[in-house]
């Protein structure tokens, strides 16, 4: 019986020390994968850029758009400007615009009796929102301008407003079918 409880014990002992053991290299594993090309370490770097890792994510990073880099890869530019995923953010302008304005009507959304609806004016596009009494009045109003559109219009197309350097997505969606 006691000679039971001693080899229990070994055992016990001997599972915790190989846990400990990898868990230890695990734990050096992670530490050298986690280094940077110059060899720093990935915490200090991200301390001395002030919570920034890639740089593209800095706050004074502005946005080039894509064709900066047909400059030195005219051809890969090409390619992808044909396919789906080149044409998955933009701008919103006259010259990108697939979506049939303004003889779209209203969504009605009754879980929150608003209405939305979207417009254009003076080559620009905007959502409006909107809220009627029971006497069928407006008794509130948002409008917001789609800056920016989301997807290459072969299934939907989502709108973002600009504001104060945010993007915020607006409530109308456009699918195809």
């Amino acid at each position: 019986m006691a000679k039971t409880g001693i080899n229990l014990k070994i055992t016990s002992l001997a599972a915790l020390v190989l846990f400990v053991l990898i868990s230890a290299i695990v734990l050096k594993t992670r530490q050298s994968t986690l280094r940077v090309n110059s060899g720093s370490d990935i915490s200090s770097q991200y301390a001395q850029d002030g919570g920034v890792i890639y740089l593209n994510t800095a706050k004074d990073v502005k946005y080039i758009g894509s064709e900066k880099c047909q400059t030195c890869h005219p051809a890969i530019f090409e390619s992808y400007a044909k396919a789906e995923m080149g044409r998955s953010m933009a701008k919103l302008d006259t010259t990108n615009i697939i979506e049939n304005y303004p003889q779209s009507k209203a969504v009605f959304d009754s879980s929150k009796n608003y209405y939305y609806e979207m417009l254009r004016r003076d080559g620009r596009f905007y959502q409006r929102e909107y809220r009627l009494d029971s006497e069928g009045r407006v008794i509130h109003e948002r409008w917001a301008e789609a800056e920016y559109v989301m997807g290459s219009g072969n299934n939907l197309r989502m709108y973002f407003d600009n504001e104060n350097g945010m993007l915020y997505q607006l409530p109308l969606t456009w699918y195809v079918h």
